[in-house]
C-alpha cells in the first residue's frame, strides 16, 4: 500500500457492483491506521464481520481504526453527528463505504441537483473538518474492454471537478478475463487506476486479490 499515493481532500473510489470496493477499502484504512486516527464509516454491514474480514487480509487491526456501523443516515442531523464524532476522536481520514448507502432513500432517487448537492456536502465535512474523506461509489464502465476510465464518475459531475484524486478498481476475472495474451492467469489480479491526482498522471497498480499485496505499479 505504500505505493498508492492518497492526496488530501476529498477522494473518489469507484468500481463495478461486487467487485470488492469494501475489502480494499478496509485494507488501505487499516495501513493509514498505522500513522493515523481512521473512521471507517459503513451503512450495509455490522461492525465484528468488517473487522473479521481485516484480520483476514492482514492478520491485525490497528489500534488507530475504528469500523463504525451505526451512524444515522444522510441528512443534516447525520453531519452534525459526523462532525461531532470526527472532531471528538481527533480522525485524520474518514472512509464512507458505498455513498449510495449512506442515504436510506438510495441516491438513484436524487436529481442531478441533488447528487451535486450530496457531493458537495462531502466536500464541506473536508473543509469544516480539515481531513481526509474517501467515499466508494458504485460506477459502470463506458469502455468497451471495461477498464474504467475517469468518464464513468458521471453520478454527479461534482465527483470529477471537486474530488482531488479519483481511484477505480478493476478485476478482469470479474468480466469473464481470466488470461492474459501470453496465457497467464489473471484470476488473482486486482487492478487500480489512479485516474485524478495532484501530479495530473494517471498510474497504475497490480494487486492480488487474497491479501490485497502490490505486485506491480507504474505511471502512463
Amino acid at each position: 500500500m505504500d505505493r498508492l499515493k492518497l492526496s488530501s481532500g476529498l477522494i473518489a473510489f469507484g468500481g463495478e457492483k461486487g467487485i470488492g470496493k469494501t475489502r480494499f477499502a478496509l485494507k488501505l484504512g487499516n495501513h493509514l491506521a498505522r500513522a493515523e486516527k481512521v473512521l471507517f464509516l459503513s451503512y450495509q454491514d455490522y461492525s465484528e464481520k468488517l473487522i473479521t474480514d481485516i484480520r483476514e487480509m492482514d492478520g491485525f487491526i490497528s489500534d488507530n481504526l475504528e469500523v463504525n456501523t451505526s451512524m444515522d443516515y444522510y441528512g443534516v442531523g447525520s453531519f452534525l453527528e459526523i462532525i461531532k464524532y470526527v472532531e471528538a476522536g481527533d480522525f485524520r481520514t474518514v472512509i464512507i463505504d458505498d455513498l449510495f448507502s449512506f442515504n436510506r432513500d438510495q441516491f438513484y432517487e436524487f436529481d442531478d441537483h441533488g447528487r451535486d448537492a450530496a457531493v458537495d456536502a462531502l466536500l464541506y465535512l473536508v473543509t469544516q473538518l480539515k481531513i481526509r474523506l474517501v467515499f466508494n461509489i458504485d460506477i459502470h464502465s463506458s469502455h468497451q474492454n471495461h477498464t474504467p476510465r475517469i468518464r464513468d464518475f458521471n453520478w454527479s459531475r461534482k465527483i470529477v471537478n471537486n474530488c482531488s484524486q479519483i481511484l477505480a478498481l478493476y478485476r478482469p476475472a470479474h468480466f469473464g478475463i481470466t488470461e492474459d495474451e501470453n496465457g497467464n492467469s489473471l484470476e488473482d489480479l486486482i487492478e487500480i487506476y489512479d485516474l485524478k491526482n495532484e501530479e495530473n498522471r494517471e498510474n497504475l497498480i497490480q494487486l492480488d486479490s487474497k491479501k490485497l499485496n502490490i505486485l506491480y505499479s507504474r505511471t502512463y
